[in-house]
């Protein structure tokens, strides 16, 4: 019986069920919605992989475009850090990519009316701190083999009040407020309170 209601569940269009949603609640009532829609069972059933790094940058845009505070936090323009492991090819591949994406997108929207900025840049312990108050960084990109950085990087980023992104489940799972993971044919974001 449990397995026909994992089925129906993954069957379901939960992107047009929240779309409608959408339309009706406050977005702060979103987040649970998100967190109910999540279908956590598939989780061991198989390895997550990336979504599309154009993908990613238009999801990240489109959730700081509801954060009510970010234009008092960003200054003059959106500030986003895509941080990479230096020497991890896989890591600076996925940053390079997400950074492009995230380029090109933001010469094309603008969120909360304000241009948006993209800085890649290698993770070095204790430099994020600099780099996010001297950048009023809104959000932090969250690369691959950053694992054993996470502390350094939800620290820095929760002092900053920067919302942190991610395409590694695993990593969303422990710490990064948001991930956006690849299952099948579709993007599903995960949200860590």
């Amino acid at each position: 019986m449990a397995a026909g209601r994992q089925a129906r569940h993954s069957q379901l269009n939960w992107g047009a069920i929240l779309y409608q949603i959408k339309r009706v609640l406050p977005p702060a009532a979103l987040v649970g919605i998100a967190l109910l829609a999540c279908p956590f069972h598939g989780v061991a059933e198989a390895q997550p992989e990336p979504a599309p790094a154009a993908q990613q940058a238009l999801l990240l845009l489109r959730i700081l475009a509801y954060d009510r505070a970010l234009a008092a936090r960003a200054g003059k323009r959106v500030t986003i850090a895509v941080i990479h492991r230096a020497g991890d090819a896989g890591s600076e591949a996925a940053a390079a990519a997400v950074a492009d994406a995230l380029q090109v997108a933001g010469q094309k929207l603008a969120v909360a009316g304000l241009p948006v900025r993209v800085l890649r840049v290698a993770h070095r312990p204790g430099a994020l701190a600099a780099l996010c108050a001297r950048e009023r960084c809104a959000a932090v990109w969250v690369g691959l083999s950053l694992g054993d950085a996470l502390p350094d990087i939800t620290a820095v980023s929760r002092a900053r009040g920067a919302l942190t992104f991610t395409s590694d489940e695993a990593v969303a799972q422990h710490g990064v407020a948001v991930g956006l993971v690849r299952r099948g044919a579709r993007t599903w974001i995960v949200v860590n309170l």
